[in-house]
């Protein structure tokens, strides 16, 4: 059996009743972090053209903007809260192939359950589903840094797969019907990672593309067309159009032990995750050494190769961001960031803060080095090294093997995951609405229907 269709009909026979309670309880967690992410980049420039784009194309639909009053047909609304999700850097990832799957999976399977009024069962084992596909591809590739110097996102090229099994579930597709849909998506894997040269919106519009496109997958399946079985190790497939090398035996080895939904991270910090442990590590030596901002002469900090060319080159330009998105992919503001606000949420990586005399003056005491030993220890541990160095040379030092916030440190608490929810949508939701959102998505099977979730999100004190 040729590996598509192995790992299609492992996707396709996961059932709620299958999944251990702590897969369960991390879908929901995964569930609360990309909703309350989508409804802060909602406010986003480029989520507010997007939602003009998909509106212009279609007037009304059965499928909820989140936080919007406004409806959709379930592609389109899922290309708009896709788009919002990864708006503003701080949606989940992971670890072994730098994919972003919740900003791909929740808005597909928030579109279609809403379509096909499926239910909260359903609504997870396609969750899950959906992530263990798009993993399994990306994990698969040789490692992101490929991707990257062949010029393509692995979210973008990998997401249209699990898009397309988590609306295909939902859809309650036969199992040949939804191997023909994700044959089918392997003609709309793309991503270009060109945005990262002028601070560009494509990125963001990456995984709104894929769940676009998964939805389109699937519906294209139902109505008979056919896709190639052989997607992924074909001659002509997947692997060999995006890879030099790859290792086409994770599609399908050791299935469950543990799902790979396990293995996703929450990001803390609002920016590229490779830039997440250097991060850690200024603010663990902010924490334990009180150091004076004006004090410090020099830091040098390390950074993965894979990272190297998204947050640290060319420095120069790293050291002078101009806006979120630059702010967002360089090394020497995140760091400066962290050090001077000791916390680096949403509102740390606003424009403004570019331009402060603090930040700039610490940007440009930030040296990076790559370090090929750390490389060695990548992409299943994301290491980085930092010193410190004050004027009176009296210096600093921390190692960072994991960035915090999940697989394989530690899975995120429901006070992380509520916590960070609230710092998102305080100014837009009243307490009450927000405690009523968290504790219900904690207890999502008791609900008896999507509709009763979402309601809280369409009937809020929205400000925007």
């Amino acid at each position: 059996m040729s590996e598509t269709r192995t790992l299609t009909n492992f996707c396709y026979e996961i059932t709620y009743q299958d999944l251990p309670s702590e897969v369960l309880l991390m879908t929901k967690k995964l569930l609360i972090d990309c909703i309350g992410v989508t409804l802060k980049g909602m406010q986003e420039p480029a989520s507010l053209s997007m939602l003009t784009t998909a509106q212009a194309l279609a007037t009304t639909g059965s499928s909820t903007v989140i936080g919007k009053r406004e409806s959709l047909p379930s592609q389109y609304a899922a290309l708009v809260n896709g788009t919002a999700a990864h708006s503003i850097e701080l949606d989940d990832v992971t670890s072994e192939s730098s994919l972003h799957p919740g900003v791909v999976m929740v808005p597909t399977a928030l579109a279609i359950a809403e379509e096909f009024n499926s239910s909260p069962e359903e609504f997870l084992a396609a969750m899950v589903a959906g992530y263990e596909m798009m993993m399994r591809v990306g994990d698969a590739l040789t490692n992101p840094s490929g991707n990257y110097d062949s010029g393509f996102h692995p979210t973008g090229i990998c997401g249209v797969f699990g898009a397309t099994i988590t609306a295909g579930k939902l859809m309650k597709l036969t199992k040949e019907e939804l191997l023909h849909a994700v044959g089918i998506a392997g003609s709309m894997a793309s991503g270009s990672m060109e945005y990262v040269t002028d601070g560009a919106w494509t990125k963001k519009f990456h995984a709104g593309c894929s769940a676009h496109n998964g939805i389109i997958a699937a519906k294209m399946a139902q109505s008979g067309f056919e896709g190639p079985t052989t997607i992924f190790e074909g001659t002509f497939g997947f692997f060999q159009a995006y890879a030099s090398v790859y290792y086409p035996e994770k599609l399908t080895e050791d299935f469950a032990s543990p799902y790979k939904i396990m293995q996703t991270n929450i990001k803390l910090h609002a920016c590229c995750r490779y830039m997440h442990a250097q991060m850690d590590a200024a603010l663990h030596i902010r924490e334990s050494h009180s150091v004076e901002i004006n004090d410090i002469r020099r830091i040098d900090v390390t950074v993965l190769t894979a990272g190297e060319a998204l947050v640290a080159s060319p420095i120069e330009k790293k050291r002078a961001p101009q806006n979120r998105v630059d702010a967002q992919f360089s090394l020497p503001y995140g760091i400066a960031a962290a050090l001077v606000f000791g916390h680096t949420g949403y509102n740390q990586f606003e424009k403004q803060h570019t331009q402060r005399l603090d930040i700039q003056s610490l940007m440009q005491k930030i040296h990076v080095t790559v370090d090929p030993e750390l490389d060695q220890r990548y992409p299943t541990n994301w290491p980085a090294k930092l010193q410190i160095t004050l004027a009176d040379d009296t210096s600093f030092a921390q190692d960072i093997e994991h960035p915090v916030g999940g697989w394989p440190s530690s899975l995120p608490t429901n006070e992380q995951i509520t916590t960070k929810f609230t710092e998102l949508t305080s100014d837009l939701y009243a307490e009450e609405t927000i405690n009523q959102f968290t504790s219900d998505a904690l207890q999502f099977e008791q609900l008896t229907s999507i509709q009763q979730l979402l309601t809280h999100l369409r009937t809020s004190q929205s400000v925007y």
